[in-house]
């Protein structure tokens, strides 16, 4: 068991203190930032707009994007040009296409190894819907805008099934993709359940720790380095449960896992990236339970959950 650093044992009082300030951040961002406000009918949410300068811009006009727009977000937890992550909304109906397209794009333009798709929430939470439900067709889907916008064979696509991991808690589908240079590609798309809009998971039934260290695990196994995988983060707003996994999956590849003494040892190392992650999308990390969920979550990558 690896000593848990000073940094991650601040008081419950402390962790309040820095939220107070981040929602202070926050607001001089949003208030100075452009934002895409022509595009109604592709966002969830009327309050959560990417922002201009950090939002991905598709490069094809296709038949799923005319102007390349998505409600997502490329962001960053330690404040680097280093592009590793895209926050986005959950589809909508009329964006499924768009959104593969936003992930296909990590593969065959920003030249990723492996894209892990990470949906963080149910489709519906009591009468409303979070995400549309663009998982039951997915067989058919990513071939189809493998083709439609790379001109990729079907024949060239295979797809793995359902997989269900951690008491079926998570559902794992993956598609391998060999290129016309016979170069094998791999698109993931991880279900992780059980995680309430705008709250937390049940300790007992927390899924994110497992998740981040199974994909971890399988990225080292395949000898695929960091700088070639691409995770693509969704919730139903693409904020709170997405800034938060990104958090935590950034911690445990590029902290914990490298032993970074440096980094461990920063008093402000939360704080610090969730305000990176502020400031290229909005409200991520976006409730106080969240933002205290963090700690504890980071604390268990060091076997033990003491301090608060």
């Amino acid at each position: 068991m690896k000593s848990i650093p000073k940094g991650l044992l601040h008081s419950r009082q402390q962790l309040i203190h820095e939220y107070q300030e981040l929602q202070k951040i926050d607001r001089s961002i949003y208030s100075r930032e452009k934002k895409s406000l022509n595009h109604r009918a592709e966002n969830r949410y009327r309050d959560v707009i990417p922002y201009e300068s950090t939002r991905v811009k598709m490069q094809y006009p296709t038949k799923y994007t005319v102007d390349g727009y998505i409600n997502a977000s490329f962001v960053s937890p330690d404040g680097s040009d280093v592009h590793r992550y895209i926050a986005s909304q959950g589809p909508l109906e009329n964006t499924v296409g768009a959104f593969w397209q936003c992930v296909l794009e990590e593969i065959f333009l920003h030249d990723k190894i492996v894209v892990n798709v990470i949906m963080l929430t149910e489709l519906k939470e009591g009468n409303h819907e979070k995400c549309f439900d663009y998982i039951k067709n997915i067989e058919r889907d990513v071939p189809q805008a493998m083709h439609d916008v790379f001109n990729v064979d079907f024949d060239q696509v295979k797809f793995s099934g359902l997989q269900t991991l951690n008491e079926g808690g998570i559902e794992l589908r993956e598609f391998v993709v060999t290129t016309t240079g016979g170069q094998e590609k791999i698109a993931r798309h991880v279900w992780v359940r059980r995680w309430p809009d705008f709250g937390v998971p049940s300790r007992l039934s927390d899924n994110n720790e497992y998740v981040i260290k199974y994909l971890s695990d399988a990225d080292s196994k395949a000898g695929v380095s960091r700088n070639e995988v691409s995770s693509v983060v969704h919730c139903s707003a693409g904020v709170g449960r997405s800034g938060t996994y990104i958090a935590m999956d950034w911690y445990y590849n590029e902290v914990f896992q490298k032993q970074d003494k440096e980094m461990e040892s920063r008093d402000d190392v939360v704080f610090s990236c969730v305000a990176n992650l502020r400031k290229s999308r909005v409200m991520m990390v976006q409730r106080f339970e969240q933002y205290e969920y963090l700690y504890h979550a980071l604390r268990d990558f060091y076997g033990s959950d003491e301090g608060l």
